[in-house]
């Protein structure tokens, strides 16, 4: 996404969920944050530490490749207040 803030490591991590909400705003969200209080709900971008971190994976033990070159978060979005599978 053009004129975006980078997010670091969220780009490629497997916890990283890209929230919309209903006027179209993207917010970071990390999964971690679900069942571990010590990781931020939104974190402060970009991210260039994190103990959580875990690479989003296919099996080949290579970071999965992105739907939409310009959005590492693409194929992930979901809208706000609808609940996650």
């Amino acid at each position: 996404m053009p004129g975006t803030t980078p997010r670091g490591l969220c780009d490629a991590c497997l916890w990283a969920r890209l929230v919309r909400s209903q006027r179209g705003s993207g917010f970071l969200r990390c999964g971690r944050s679900d069942t571990e209080p010590d990781y931020p709900r939104y974190p402060a971008l970009p991210v260039r530490s994190c103990p959580g971190f875990a690479a989003a994976d296919l099996g080949g033990g290579a970071a999965a490749p992105s739907p939409d070159p310009l959005d590492p978060c693409a194929g992930r979005e979901r809208d706000v207040g609808q609940t996650p599978p």
